[in-house]
Parts: structure tokens; sequence; C-alpha cells
């Protein structure tokens, strides 16, 4: 990307002030991966790290050497290889070369885009092709007038100074370039709107005091505006830069104002000529001022009223390596005197990936004579990075710092990892498996052929084979010798032989069909209208290839704002004067019983002063009604609805700004800019609440919602905030405008609790009150201090002073977290001591804790952040598809949940598990507790003590377990040795180099891989052992007191931090003996089931003891274990032994297997359950109470947990015991390692799906097998890093359920058939061998062969396209199909032994249907054009035992047979409405919708095509020798002159389908699998719907036959 870097890297940077950096990297930035002379070689030598490319190009390259050379024979000719494999290679370099080409065009827009510069004029109008920018000061250039004064130093004579300076004058011209022509160093002007091109420090913009607003979507995800300022300049420095005036006459500044002046707002102009006195602009020839003899390298902010101590130590950094920078990167050859004028100098840190830190200083030459050099400190808040869109500012300056690979953007680039689906690694598998089988079968055949042959070496003539050389041919001596082979060819040539015989086994065409296939499929994605938003006119877009596995989907991890909601805050509900107002918001889960709605008043009742309550004691008969009175107030707000209203419009650091957006907007429109009419007091609002024409600016989005609601709800509308405090627009009377009140309050006779009492209680019971007339009133409250939210304190608070009008009365507002206002020490506490605290940096937490206390609650507030339309029933749906949830979000833990109940991912009946972060010991103890409760509940029945604990015995398990290692072990010495060989070699050495290190961590991780009984002991004692520390902490003690003291129950029985209702985790011992007798006594439970159950002995002493024994004794007796789950059936209720063989071996559905039918319950359960339904329920024993579980942790709490493995399984095992999980608080990377932990911790290993739309989420994005963007407010990054992108949550549903499903099904079925396709015909030629005396001739012809993938793989390309297994609406009504897939049914081992099965059956029945009745040769004749009509002038004509015949009858029936196949695979015979070719108006589907599309698949692409290329084939070599001469006619020769190849044709595949059909008939009836059952439930449906509507229009119309009747008897 752009220029290379130096090659010794400095450690600061050193840039002169409009001076471009030559020698540093350009501004262009390059994504794409090849160029014209590099993509053949690379893109080739990309295609054949593809194993199966690689594989056939070894297999071509050994048949041409077997085909050109004597070494061994080729049975094929190499092109029938060689040839398909270049079409193929072909085909995917041009679908790379497309790719890349999108890329460099994308390259070339970014790298191209116009941007503005500011240069000398004479420069530019020097520059041939150098063009001028007309919109920046109408193009006109800028006239600076330069003091000579100024820049000048070491010239202590002061009487040589002028009396008046004089100085020359420089011209600046705005010039547009090319993004990436922009260098280091150079001055450019970003416009409203506009991205930053490059990363720059802010030196000026359009706003006040150079200030601008940016957007970092981009970036980090993070929609809200930020605020960036300009370098704080001291106030002479400030006012010469900006004017020119000299030092000496500048007006002596007041003390005290210097930090009062405010640089105001500056035009471009203006601007333009501050920043260009101190640049080399104006002084081309001007010199580093770090060459400045008098430069100290420290800071001289005095005179800004700074304290330079700070910066010192700020600036520390800078100075060992300030001299080497200098001498490097500067004008060293320009000497040095008193006369050199100096420029000003940006000093920053070298280039690094952080984007929210920087660390920099300007450095301003002398200002005046004899004086210092300035160095105004910079930080993050001044720097704009690349990326970033400037908004609500006019125009900005900006000093380019760093660009292209330098850019903090760039640096934190990534290149997206390429995903393997599991259908992949499923065919990779099985082409290793296959080559593993093919290496079999070839060593038999060849030591078959040597065998044999050397058995009968002596009958075997007739192919040349003779050991006496000199013997004429038998039965003709007369002649002389032939050529005798006198020896036979050995294994090794043999091997190689059968290679060549075989190669056709890995099909090779599975590969390209797939990907045709997918890339359609991606296509589908896109055109799905159902996942269109209309809105933002975005469509689904697929990037990925990977798209079976959103077919298997069984964990999805989502990002809460922006992704489950539209990141719009919206202020829903509040709480004043203890009563609710505004709609509350539903938390119950859809379909279920909504909770009863708790009483509220819409929200603009807060205004009206008139609000119903329920009736207290005492208050009957004062004329309310029953129940209820009204409290109306006197014209006026209550006290607390005033001051709530007031937190919200004045608690805050909204700054209203004007909004260019809309002017631009009204400007395109035609309209005047809004922001060129005069703010009306009371006026129209803009869509925010702010005057119209303007728009408030917020650091966070709810703060924001607040001021808006403070303006558009309740008429406190915020004007302007400035330096003279914040004004307000108010439509209501204050009770501050009465002077008792506020002389009562400054003289403390009466609180705010008083006051708040008496003005809710004055009740006024006049049948209607007075008009009031509106009064809008202006109001400026004087800020005299603000307590910035910080994540200690959880609030913010604002002192303030009240206007005049108001009595002037000093009020402190504050708001925050509900957690941190409802504290003690801030409602109740005691006013902290009035010390001299400042609020400076150092002591500003303590001083705002000494200052909010004693506060009084007016009021709570509820921001919602809205739901994007249909997420709740989108989560609903895809828990029934059995889907599970993990929300991770960065919100506070409070907010998480919240938007849980909202999305119902919790509901109320969920009870759940909150763990914050109370320190290391606590949150282990915690979850470890909760560890044990599962434990005991039987939900970890692994963990149990007595199985743990149980002796390790050998079994297939541990030996697999064994095996797995020394394979691993083999196959890292293989790789080791192979990489070694290119890293010494120095081919490829970094590849190589990677290779070694990928090495080297598998030997590290397999160091700790034990069995799983071991793992599983360790995480149970480390639980154990954490639990039993913490019981002996002063913590823990200190918490079994408190529980103990609140709960009123021993302390023992307090023990537990674990989240749960009764009972509790380690006193359940006695309740369950006492439960299991009286179950005994009343026949609730067997004598079989009493005995088979044992009763756990942990009680709160064992809990508390003090021995190192385990806490737990015995788990196996848990309360659950009781009682059957009921959707889980206990082993007791089955009789395992009742399944039969078929069962075990042949059913796919995995309750069939498992014996989890009713025909295989126990006599006892099943007698049970008719007497239940003969005479009514019996005993109904209740199951104890542990519904759904939810888990809230925070990010915080984590970090003690993620790194340790056996903490890391603790936590994950009670995370997969909940219905839902919700990380909150989590930082990207920890979102990325709790995908990880469900990769690693679940076996086998699930699919995952992350979706989410901002920067912060694309981590766990690329960690998750497939990764979702969501096109959102949040930038772009995450679309970019994702696999597929879609606009809106809810187009998730369509995208899993519906695409996902209908993909996996079809590509399973291409994968599936691809294989059995040429294992069909290799078999063929296999079991022929045995005829051939297993000398590798095949039985068909070697292009019929090459060619068998373009005639039998048409129709299963269309099959992958079209076949839809069960329709859209069936799966959106019945999302529990999506188990089918999820569970792997159509590639289940049982299923792919089916495929074999009938693998072996079809080509048996192929092989002895066609080339047995071929073996008497010409005895079989055809009886019109044959011997029998032609007597023997025609000999031969009806033969057919020839080699060329025999192979093209049996290759015939193949192709029928694949072809049938493909129709029976299909999920109908016929896809779509029958007939295809009408367009009837009464069929709501389209034309091409009901096209059958598999059957023109079969018949065109199948039989139509392979009866042109016989006919072609057949007449190829008519032109003389060639490759086609053996088929010269055969083709005409089979099917014109033999009735026999008639009726194999025709039979041979009707009796091959036919076990096909038996198989599939007897499977469906007796083994149905899951989604064989509902597309019967569909037929069923559809049939009843259409004999229903056929009934209803017959009705129809002999209702209207039989009026007719009657109208006519009438008449």
């Amino acid at each position: 990307m752009g220029k290379e870097k130096p090659e010794i890297e400095e450690k600061d940077r050193v840039l002169v002030t409009g001076r471009p950096a030559t020698h540093r990297p350009d501004n262009k930035v390059v994504t794409s991966r090849y160029t014209a002379a590099t993509f053949l070689p690379v893109a080739i030598l990309e295609q054949f790290r593809r194993f199966a490319n690689l594989y056939f190009l070894c297999v071509g390259c050994i048949m041409a050497i077997g085909y050109y050379t004597p070494a061994f024979d080729s049975a094929i000719n190499p092109w029938t290889t060689l040839g398909p494999l270049g079409i193929v290679v072909s085909f995917s370099l041009m679908v790379e070369a497309s790719a890349d080409i999108k890329r460099h065009k994308n390259d070339e827009e970014t790298n191209n885009a116009t941007c503005v510069i500011l240069r000398r004029t004479e420069e530019l109008e020097a520059e041939e092709g150098a063009e001028r920018d007309e919109e920046m000061a109408d193009g006109k250039d800028v006239v600076v007038d330069v003091n000579t004064t100024y820049m000048r130093a070491g010239d202590t004579a002061v009487d040589n100074r002028p009396e008046k300076p004089k100085g020359d004058s420089a011209r600046i011209s705005f010039q547009k370039v090319r993004r990436m022509d922009i260098l280091q160093g150079q001055i450019i002007v970003v416009k409203n709107r506009e991205m930053v091109p490059a990363d720059m420090i802010l030196i000026a913009s359009s706003s006040e005091n150079g200030s601008s607003y940016i957007e970092t979507s981009s970036i980090d995800g993070e929609t809200n505006l930020k605020l960036r300022t300009s370098p704080h300049l001291p106030t002479k420095l400030l006012r010469h830069l900006k004017h020119g005036t000299p030092m000496d006459e500048m007006e002596p500044i007041a003390e005290g104002d210097e930090d009062d002046f405010s640089g105001g707002t500056e035009t471009l102009e203006e601007a333009t000529r501050r920043v260009s006195r101190f640049s080399s602009l104006c002084l081309p020839k001007g010199v580093c001022v770090l060459r400045n003899p008098d430069y100290k390298g420290v800071t001289t902010l005095d005179d800004a009223g700074n304290d330079g101590g700070d910066e010192e130590g700020m600036f520390s950094a800078f100075k060992p390596h300030m001299v080497e920078a200098v001498k490097k990167y500067t004008d060293k050859d320009v000497p040095v005197d008193k006369n050199t004028k100096y420029v000003a100098t940006l000093t920053s840190e070298p280039p690094n990936p952080h984007v929210n830190t920087f660390t920099g200083k300007m450095t301003l030459p002398p200002v005046e004579e004899n004086g210092e050099c300035w160095d105004i400190p910079l930080g993050a808040e001044n720097i704009l990075l690349r990326g970033a869109v400037v908004r609500n500012t006019e125009w900005v300056l900006g000093l380019v710092v760093f660009t292209g690979t330098d850019t903090k953007l760039v640096r934190n680039s990534f290149e997206t990892p390429s995903k393997f689906s599991q259908l992949d690694k499923l065919m990779n598998q099985t082409v290793l498996l296959i080559l593993m089988l093919m290496a079999v079968i070839i060593s038999y055949l060849s030591t078959q052929s040597v065998v044999t042959t050397r058995r009968k070496f002596d009958h075997l003539w007739y192919v040349g084979l003779n050991e006496n050389t000199s013997e004429p041919w038998p039965y003709l001596p007369d002649m002389d010798a032939p050529a005798w082979v006198p020896t036979q060819k050995n294994w090794v040539q043999m091997f190689f032989l059968f290679i060549t015989l075989l190669n056709n086994l890995v099909p090779l065409s599975l590969y390209v069909t797939v990907e045709f296939v997918t890339y359609c499929s991606l296509f589908w994605v896109w055109a799905d209208l159902d996942m269109y938003c209309d809105q933002t006119n975005t469509r689904a877009v697929a990037r990925s290839t990977i798209i079976t596995d959103l077919g298997r989907v069984e964990y999805i991890f989502s990002d809460k704002t922006g992704t489950l909601t539209q990141n719009v805050m919206r202020f829903k509900r509040c709480s004043v004067d203890g009563m609710m107002f505004g709609s509350p918001i539903t938390k119950s889960k859809p379909g279920a019983d909504e909770a009863p709605a708790s009483e509220f008043h819409p929200l603009k009742r807060l205004l009206v002063g008139n609000v119903k309550l329920p009736m207290a004691s005492g208050l009957q008969g004062l004329g309310a009604s029953s129940g209820e009175y009204e409290i109306k107030a006197d014209k006026k707000l209550t006290l607390n609805a005033e001051m709530f209203i007031r937190v919200l419009a004045l608690c805050h650091t909204v700054v209203v700004e004007k909004d260019y957006d809309m002017k631009k907007k009204k400007a395109e429109d035609g309209g005047k800019p809004a922001e060129t009419a005069p703010m009306v007091l009371g006026g129209p609002q803009g869509p925010d609440g702010a005057p119209l024409g303007f728009a408030y600016q917020a650091e966070s989005p709810d703060e924001g919602a607040l001021v808006s609601a403070a303006s558009k709800t309740f008429g406190f509308q915020v004007i302007t905030r400035d330096s003279s405090g914040i004004r307000l627009c108010v439509k209501c009377p204050s009770h501050l405008r009465d002077p008792a009140i506020v002389s009562a309050l400054k003289d403390g006779s009466k609180t705010l609790l008083s006051l708040a009492a008496s003005s809710a209680t004055n009740i006024d019971y006049s049948d209607s009150p007075d008009e009031e007339v509106e009064v809008v009133t202006e109001e400026t409250w004087e800020i005299l201090a603000v307590n910035k939210f910080d994540s200690d304190r959880k609030r913010m608070s604002i002192l303030l002073r009240a206007p005049s009008e108001l009595g002037s009365l000093p009020v402190l507002f504050c708001k925050g977290a509900d957690s941190a206002m409802l504290d003690r020490d801030v409602c109740t506490g005691l006013p902290a001591e009035d010390d001299d605290a400042k609020l400076a940096q150092r002591a500003f937490s303590r001083a705002a804790k000494a200052i909010e206390t004693q506060l009084y609650i007016v009021g709570a507030t509820a921001i919602e952040d809205k739901l994007q339309v249909g997420v709740p029933n989108t989560i609903a749906t895809l828990e029934n598809a059995g889907i599970k949830l993990w929300v991770l979000t960065g919100d506070k833990r409070e907010t998480a949940v919240e938007i849980g109940y909202s999305t119902h991912v919790l509901t109320d009946k969920m009870h759940l598990t909150q763990v914050p972060d109370n320190g290391e010991g606590h949150v282990r103890t915690q979850m470890s507790m909760e560890f044990i409760r599962l434990v005991k509940l039987g939900k970890l029945p692994l963990y149990q003590r007595s199985i743990v604990d149980e002796e390790e015995k050998m079994s297939w398990t541990s030996i697999k377990f064994s095996l797995g290692k020394c394979y691993r072990a083999f196959t890292r010495s293989l790789r080791t040795c192979f990489y070694s060989i290119f890293f010494t070699l120095g081919i490829w050495k970094d590849w190589a180099e990677g290779k070694l290190e990928i090495i080297k961590e598998e030997e590290k991780g397999e160091e700790l891989l034990v069995p799983d009984r071991v793992r599983m002991k360790r995480v149970r004692d480390r639980a154990d052992e954490v639990i039993k520390d913490w019981l002996k902490s002063a913590e823990g003690v200190r918490q079994r007191r408190k529980s103990a003291h609140q709960s009123h129950v021993s302390v023992d029985d307090a023990a537990s931090l674990a989240s749960e209702e009764v009972p509790r985790v380690f006193s359940r011992a006695t309740s369950a003996r006492n439960m299991l007798s009286s179950l005994s006594v009343e026949g609730g439970l067997s004598q079989n089931e009493r005995r088979s159950l044992s009763l756990a002995h942990v009680t709160a002493a064992n809990a508390s003891r003090d021995d190192d024994g385990p806490i737990v004794d015995e788990d196996t007796l848990s309360m659950a274990s009781f009682f059957p789950d009921p959707k889980a059936k206990t082993r007791g209720d089955f009789d395992r032994r009742k399944r039969t063989l078929l069962e075990r071996l042949f059913a796919v559905d995995r309750d069939v297997r498992k014996g989890k039918l009713m025909k295989h319950m126990n006599s006892e359960r099943l007698a049970t359950i008719l007497e239940q339904q003969q005479h009514g329920p019996g005993i109904n024993v209740p199951a104890p109470h542990d519904g759904p579980r939810a888990l809230v942790i925070e990010g915080a709490a984590l970090k003690h947990l993620l790194g340790d493995p056996e903490l890391e399984e603790v936590l994950f095992a009670v995370a997969s015991n909940c219905e839902a999980v919700i990380a909150c608080r989590v930082s990207p990377k920890q979102k990325a390692l709790l995908v990880g932990l469900v990769r690693k911790k679940v076996i086998p290993e699930p699919v995952t799906l992350a979706i989410g739309d901002g920067a912060n989420d694309v981590g766990m994005i690329q960690e998750a097998h497939v990764g979702i963007g969501i096109s959102g407010k949040e930038g772009k990054q995450a679309v970019n890093a994702s696999d597929f992108a879609i606009a809106q949550f809810r187009f998730l549903e369509s995208l899993v359920l519906i695409h996902g499903r209908w993909d996996f099904f079809r590509l399973s079925t291409v994968v599936l058939f691809s294989f059995y396709k040429n294992a069909v015909m290799v078999g063929c030629i296999v079991v022929f061998s045995g005829q051939t005396i297993f000398s590798g001739t095949p039985l068909f012809d070697e292009w019929t062969i090459s060619v068998l993938n373009f005639i039998c793989g048409i129709p299963i390309v269309v099959l992958g396209l079209f076949d839809q297994t069960l329709s859209k609406e069936y799966v959106r009504k019945h999302p529990e199909t999506y188990h089918a897939t999820r569970d792997n049914e159509t590639l289940s081992m049982r299923m792919r032994a089916r495929w074999v099965l009938i693998c072996f059956v079809h080509i048996f029945t192929i092989y002895y249907m066609s080339v047995n009745p071929h073996q008497y040769g010409g005895g079989y004749t055809s009886a019109f054009d044959g011997l029998m009509a032609s007597g023997f002038e025609q000999i031969g004509d009806g033969e057919g035992g020839d080699h060329k015949s025999v192979g093209l009858v049996a290759y015939t029936n193949v192709v029928s047979v694949l072809a049938l196949k493909v129709l029976f695979e299909g999920k109908a015979l016929v896809h779509g409405h029958w007939p295809a070719f009408t367009c009837r108006k009464d069929v709501g589907e389209g034309f091409f919708s009901r096209v059958a599309y598999t059957w023109h698949g079969v018949i065109w692409g199948t039989f139509v095509f392979y009866i042109f290329f016989i006919s072609v084939y057949s007449i190829l070599g008519r032109g003389g020798p060639s490759p086609w001469s053996d088929f010269v006619e055969v083709g005409r020769h089979v099917f014109t002159t033999r009735v026999q190849t008639w009726l194999l044709i025709m039979f041979t595949p009707l009796v091959a389908m036919t076990f096909d059909v038996v198989f599939k008939v007897f499977s469906n009836m007796f083994y149905p699998t899951q989604t064989q059952l509902h597309l019967e439930i569909e037929c069923n449906q559809r049939l009843d719907r259409t004999l229903f509507e056929r009934d209803m229009a017959l009705s129809s119309r002999q209702s209207q036959q039989s009026q007719q009747v009657r109208s006519e008897v009438q008449l």
C-alpha cells in the first residue's frame, strides 16, 4: 500500500508545517491482491493450493508420463483429465480476476477522490496541470501579510528593531488534488459531510474556538458525534497570529482574563491567514524551529495561565530522540544564524494502531525579540483520523500527520480470514477417505494383475507375451517371429497404470458444481425481496461461500445497539411524585399471557397538574370518585415536576450547533438555508427539539434523548450554550419566581421536600380550572462548574446559578444510573467539609463526590433504544428452531437487562443470575457455586463426584484418545519435515516459517490435552477449591452472617452465592429425604425406581467444614433425579432392549435410533399412561421448581474467568444451561473470546453465527463460523468483515431458516450425488477388470469417461439451484423443521451409508445386466438389419460383443440410472405447478416459479445432450487416423442395428431404480426422517386446502345455479 516505509523507523515524527514530507509514504491505499504482472503466476499458484486441483494435476502428469514414455502404460489419454482441469482452473481464474477488478475499481475511486490543500500561488501556477478549487473563497487567492519581526530570533539589540514592522505578503491558493497525492506536512481543507482523507491535527474550523464535530462510525462503530478541538494557544500568540499585531503593540490584557479570551469564530480566509503565518506557506525558506539555538524543549504556556509541569512530563518522552529526528528529517544543510526565519514544527509519536490515543506537540517560533519558543501540547482531542466524517462544521483546516499506510485506520485494517464451511470440510474428508480407498483398490488390482499374469503367462501369447522371443506365432509357423515381450510388467508399473484408470473416483466436477451452485445461491440471497429494506434501499448481500453453514447454526451471538435496536434513543417513561408517566414496556414472551399493566399517565399529563391517584386512607368523601382522588396544580407544575424537567434541560453537556446538514438539504430543494433566519423565541422546532436550523450535539445518544424530550414533550427548550451559560425557552411558570420560596430555600427555613409536598397537595375542587394563557419566557442559567460523567461515580452533575428573575439561586442538578443515585452517601450523606479543592483534573473525582451529597430525588427516567421491527418475533422463532442466542453488548448491566426484556430474550418467568464485578474471588466463587448447583440438579451429570472419581478404565474412548495423539504427533512430524525443506532452501521462506510456528503452537496445545474424565475431574476439583477458599475468607464469613441475618437461617445455610430458588445448593438433603419418603408412601415411585435412586449427603456442615475433603460427597441424587424431565425422557422410562436391529443400524432419526418411541417404553410406564388415559390422571407429582434461567455477566467479571481453562469450562457449563445469556460491558476482544469459548468447549464443535453492525463487532464476526453484518448507522466495518450483510435483524429469520436450510439440503444432495456418480462409473470399471485379467483395460471409451461429468452434471446443478424442501410459509409456521439441517440429517453417517449401499446395488445391477448379455458376441443379431436379413453379405453388422459396443451400452445405462436418480433425490418429482408451460391467472406464482426445472435438466441437459455427443463423437474419426478413430460409427451400430440394446437400456435402469424406490418406500414408511414427516404433513395440508377450495367453488356455483333457477321460476 502506497510507498514503502523507511527501513529504520524513527522513534519520533518531526514535520515542518506546510512543507510536504516527500520521503514519507504517500496517501495511497491499495486493497487489491494482484497486478497485471503478478496475476497469472500468483493466482495459478493459489488455485493449485486447492487439494482437488493439485490432485488432478498430479494425476494428469502421471498419465502424460505413461502415455508419452515407455516407463509404464496409461489406460486413458492424459488430455481427458488435463483438458477439463484447464477449464475448471480457467473458470476459477476468471472469478478471481473479476473480484480483484472490483477491488481495483474501489481503490481507484478512493484514491482519486478530490481533496483541497493550501499551497503557495506561485508554486501552483508553476506546476503544469495543477487545478484551483473555484468553490473555496470564490476561487480567489488569500493574501497574507507576513510580519518580518515575527519568526526572527537571536537578535538582542532592541534598538535595532524598526519602529513599525514592515512585512512581506504571500498569496495562498486552494488547490484540488487527488487523495492519494496528499503528503505529510501539508495543510488540507475538509468540508462538512466529507471524509477526513488522512490523519491530521485540527488547527482551525468554522466553529467557535476552532472546534469540530466528527462521526467515527467507520473507525470505532460509535455513531454519536465527537467533539474535537484545535490546540489551545496562549492569548497573545492567538491575537498575533489572527491579526498580525506585533506583541509590543498589543493592549494589555486585564489580569485573570487570559483564560477567558475566546478565539470566537473566523472565516476561512481569516483562518488561512492565521495558519499560514507560522508555516512554510509564508516562509518557504523557513527552518525547523527545533533547530533554534534558544529552544530548550520545554513548554512556556505561562501566558495561558497553565502550569507547565504536566506538559514537561508529557514532552519528556520526546527529548531523548529529538536531536536524531531533527538531524534526520529536517533541513540540516541550511545554516542557522541570527537572521534565520523559523517555522512551526509538529513533533508526534510514530505511527501506531491506537485510535483512542495520540501524543504530540506543536512547537511555534518566538513571537517577539528574545522570546522563547512555544510548545503546544497535542492529544487525542486534537486529531482527526482518516475515515472520520466532518459533521455540522462548515469547514476545517488540518495539518497532515500520518498518510497512507501510516494512518491509524490502515494500521487497524485486517485481512478477512478465509472460512471453510462444514460442507467443505466434509468434502475434503471424503476426498481423503476416497484416496485411501483408492490406494487399497489399486494395490489389490496391481497385486491381482501381477499374480494372474504370472499364472497365465504362457497363455497370453495373443497379447504379445512370450518368454521365447524366437518362437513364431502359434498356428502360423511359416511367419516370422513377432517382437515378443519376454517379461511381464512389475507391481509398480501396474500401480501407476491403475492410478490412471481409476483417477475419476474423485469427481473432477465436484468443486466446480458446488462452486457454481453456491454462487447462484448467493444471487438468490441478493434477489430475495423478503430481505429487502425499502427504507434504506438495501438488499441482502452474500460475501462468502459458506452459505451451507447457515443451515447448521446452533449458537447466535448478537450485538445490541444497532443490531437488535435502531440505535435511536427515545424518552419512554418517567416517574415523578410517585406516579408513572408513559406507557410501560412489555416484558412477556410472544404468545405468553400478558402481565397485568400497571397504572400510568401519558407523558404530557406531567404538565397538566391534574392527575388521578389511588385513594389513600382517610380521603374518602372529599368529592372524588370511589378509590381515586384528583390533584390539580394551580397553573403551575408541581415542584418535583418542574425540577425534574429542569434536570433534563440543564444537566448535560449538549451543545447547540448550526445544522449544516439541513442547510445543504434546503439548498438542494431550492429553499432558504435554515440558519440564515433569526432564532425566534418559542418558534418552530427541528426534528430533535432544537430551534429550526440548529441541532443538538450530545456526547451520548441517551443524553440527547433527554434534552430533546425536555424540549419537544415538556416545552423546556435549550436555545444556546456558550460561555455565558445555558439559555432556555420555557413555556411554564416557575415556583422559583416566588421570592418567598427562594428566600426560604436560601435561609434553610424550608426544604425541597416540604415545598414539594405543599405544591403537590394544593387541591382545587372547582368544576373547571381557569384557562391559562401560555407565556413564553427566556432564562439564562450561569454555569459555575460541570462534573462530567465517569465510570467510578456513574453520574454527572452541573452547578448553575439561576437567572435574577428566579432569585439567582445556586442549584446543583445531578443525574446518573439508579445504582449510583440511590446510594446512601448521595441522597442522605453529610456535606463534605469546605476545603479549597478546585475542580481540576487531579481533584475532579474527589470534588465531585464532595458536592454531590444531600441530593433530593425528583424523578426517574426510562430511555428506550427503539427496537428494530420484528426483533421479538424473530428471536422467538429462532428459539423455537433450537438456536441459542447470546447477546454481547457494551452497555451497562441495567440497560442490557431492560433490552433483554424488550426483545423477549428475557421473560418474566426467567430467573436472572447476575454476575457483577465484585472482585476476583467473589466472581469465581459465584460461578463455581452456580456450577455446583447445576451438577446437583442433574443438569451436568458428567461432573458428578461419583463419575469423575471413578477410575479410568480401558474403553473405546480412551483408545481413540491415545490413537488421536499418536496420529497428530505423526502428522506434525511429517509437516515439520515438509515445511523445513522449504525453509532451508529459502523457497517461500516466510510461508514455511509461519507454518512451523503454527506447528509449535499445536505442540503446546497438545501438552494441555488430557482425557475428558481427567479434565472434568480437574474442573470439579477447581470449583470445590474455589468455594472452600472463599468460605474461609473474611468476605465469605461476612457474607454468610449477613445473609443469615437477613433471611433468618443458619450461618451455614447462607453460604451460597448461587442465584437460585428453593431449595438451596448446600441444604437439600433433608427435603429430598422427606419428599422421597412421601412419594414412596403415596405410590408415586416404584420399588425399582426407589432402589435406583440414592440421596445426596450434602449439608451446610459439609460446605463449611475445614478439612481438605471435597465439599460435595455425592451428587447423583438431585431433586431433578426423582422426576423425569418432560422435554428429555429419562432412561428409566424406556427399555433399550426393545429396539430392533434395523432401528439401530438403519434409522436416521435420533429418537428412533436411541429407542425413545412409545413402543420402546417399559411396561410399567406404559401401563401408567394407559391407565391415566382411561380413568383420568392419577397421582401427579410436581417436579421441583427450576424453571428457565438466564445469565447476565459483566465484562469486568469475565476477565477473572477467561484465560483459565478450568474456569472457562465452569463459565461455559453454567451458560450452556441457561435459556439466555447476556454479556454486558464487554470489549471487542471479549466478544471474540466468548465465541471462541463456545467453539472450543462444545463437542462436537457447533456452528456459530455472530451478528453486529459496528467496528467493535468485527472480532466476533471473524471468530464465528458465520459472520453477519448489519448495514446500519455504525459504519461499514462490520459489513466489510462479514460473510453476509443484511439491513435489519428480522431478515436473519429468512437468511437462516429459509436460505440456510434450503441451501444445505441442495448442496448436500449435490455433494452426495457427485461422489455417487463417479463411484458408479469407476465401480463398473473395477468389476470389469476381473474379466480382463486385471490388465487395466477400461470398460468405457476414454472420452466418454471424461464427458460423464458434463452429461450427468447438469441435472444435479438444476436440482441444486431450484429444489425446495418445504415451502417458505410452512417453515415459518413450523421453525422446528430447522432441526433437520442443524442435526446434519442429510449428511449423517447412516444417510451416507444408504448412499454407499445403493451405489453398490447400482454398480452390480448395471454391470451384470449390461455386460453379461453380450458375452456371446455375434450370437445376438438384429432381426431386420443383421445376419438374418442380409445373410453373410454384411458380416458383423448386427454383432454387439466388441469392446466399444459393450462399453457404450453399459455407459448408456449408467447415464440413464444417474438421470433417474436425480429425479428421485428431489423432494418432488415435479417442481412447480403442472402444467409448467402455461400462465394461468388463477395461479398465485408466476411462470418461472411453475417450471419443472429438474425434468428439463434431465431431458435437455442429460438425454438430449448425450444423444448429441454420441452422434458427433461417432463421426469425428472419419477424416483419418485420430484419437477418436476407434469410436467411428459405434453409436449408429449400437442404437440402429440391435434390438437388444434398447431392451437393455429400458430394463436395466428400471431394475436399478426399483431397488432405490423400494429402499426409499421402506425407510419413509417405517423409519422416516423428520423432514419426510413434515413433507407429508405439508402435502396433506396442501391437498386439504385444494379440496376445500374446490368444495367452496362447487358450493358457490351450485348456490348461484339455485338462485338462478329460483329467479326463473318466479318469472
